[in-house]
Formats: structure tokens, sequence, C-alpha cells
């Protein structure tokens, strides 16, 4: 699989430099929410989780690698928060 340049972000702007997820593994320092990182092409899950590895925020998207693409145009990944259910 081909190597893309991708950026996790959030989608109210907020947790820059949190840890986030990745296919279910922690990924190291270059991954927090805004930095750009590079990541195999392909379905991936993204997750920034609570202290008992519960989503908080979370996005699949298959990543493709456009023409162009560097680590100052990046793939963006938007997370959405993860609305928890109530419980009747």
């Amino acid at each position: 699989m081909a190597m893309t340049w991708l950026k996790v972000v959030r989608s109210d702007g907020g947790g820059e430099d949190d840890d986030f997820y990745m296919d279910g593994d922690f990924i190291d320092k270059a991954g927090t929410i805004g930095k750009p990182l590079r990541a195999e092409t392909g379905d991936h899950i993204f997750e920034i989780v609570d202290a008992q590895f519960k989503p908080l925020w979370r996005k699949q998207q298959v990543v493709d690698r456009p023409q162009g693409n560097s680590s100052v145009t990046p793939v963006t990944v938007t997370l959405e928060q993860v609305i928890a259910e109530s419980k009747p």
C-alpha cells in the first residue's frame, strides 16, 4: 500500500495536541490532533478515547493519496463527537 500524509482534526476545532488512536493502535507523538503524519492508504478508524478506552471522538474514512499530497497539503480527517447512548 502507498503512504499518504494526513492530518486529524476535531469537528469543533478543539483538541489540538490530543493523542489519537488509529485502528485501535496508539500512534506515537506524531499522532496528535492537528499534526501531519504519514499512514498507509486504505480504510481506517480514527478515535480519541477516554481513560476507560471508550471513544469520545471518531471517524472511519478511506484514505487515498491525492496528487500533490505532502506534509504541507495533507488529507484532512475530521473526527465527530460520539454521542453517548442514554440508558432507560
